[in-house]
């Protein structure tokens, strides 16, 4: 079955949009109103000074993990300095507040991919005023001479910021079909193919931006490591797509197949043997 550019999680959209909780619906992807439980994370420590080397591949369209790596960190590092310091913090809240930004910066937890992207999301709208921070940096009153240092040291250039929202732009599929998967008023099992299959569809899929081809790149080598299509609980999978109308026609004739033949080979062993 062939999917068109704008097919990706189309028929989970249906169970999304009408079961949604008010919570969810009031969750700006642009601008949270409340800090995630993430921003408590030892990246709040005081051991936030990493070492920033510059990557072996000198190509700007070429994106390795080691680059997302040194970026996230550096992130990490200008986040948390604002946050400690109560003037910085003050100062950087002054500006958003001119922006009409009422959300503040928030720092995630390392093991908790969905917190790196609210991270990613938060630190996007505040472009600006992080760019404004950085013009009057030697007017802002009582910081230390190693705060000053660790953000001159972590400052984000244009390469930066483009790589971030790109991050932000290929995480926000994730999160999205993490929501719809996280429902409890509507079954979820049938849609774990139509998202999956989704999922696949959109890293192979080749982009206009070479960054965003990269990371795609990246992320589609350990999501076929991790999404497993064989044994019972993708059989069950694959039955409950079958029964599903709005899941039935994303599988494939051979997965169609394999769930029939699945059905079959239970009902026997119930039943006949």
């Amino acid at each position: 079955n062939d999917y068109s550019d704008d097919d990706d999680i189309t028929a989970t959209n249906q169970y999304d949009d009408s079961n949604r909780s008010s919570d969810e619906e009031n969750d700006n992807d642009e601008q949270f109103d409340n800090d995630d439980d993430s921003s408590a994370s030892s990246a709040d420590s005081d051991d936030d000074s990493p070492s920033f080397v510059d990557s072996d591949d000198d190509s700007p369209s070429s994106i390795t993990a080691q680059n997302i790596t040194l970026l996230m960190e550096k992130c990490r590092v200008i986040i948390s300095t604002v946050r400690k310091c109560y003037n910085l913090l003050e100062f950087v809240q002054a500006i958003a507040e001119d922006h009409s930004i009422k959300s503040g910066l928030i720092i995630d937890m390392k093991i908790r991919w969905n917190s790196s992207y609210k991270m990613l999301t938060r630190l996007a709208l505040y472009q600006h005023v992080l760019e404004k921070l950085y013009d009057q940096i030697d007017h802002v009153p009582s910081i230390t001479n190693q705060q000053r240092k660790k953000l001159i040291d972590s400052k984000l250039d244009g390469n930066d910021w483009h790589l971030i929202h790109v991050l932000r732009r290929v995480l926000e599929r994730f999160e999205e079909a993490t929501k719809i998967l996280s429902g409890q008023s509507y079954p979820t099992l049938s849609l774990c193919y139509a998202i999956v299959t989704s999922l696949s569809y959109y890293l192979k899929n080749r982009s206009d931006d070479t960054i965003e081809n990269d990371i795609k790149n990246l992320l589609i080598i350990y999501f076929d490591k991790h999404m497993i299509r064989t044994g019972k609980q993708f059989d069950f999978i694959r039955v409950s797509a079958l029964f599903d109308p709005l899941v039935h026609d994303l599988l494939t004739d051979e997965d169609k197949r394999a769930a029939e033949m699945f059905i079959i080979k239970e009902v026997n062993n119930k039943y006949f043997h």
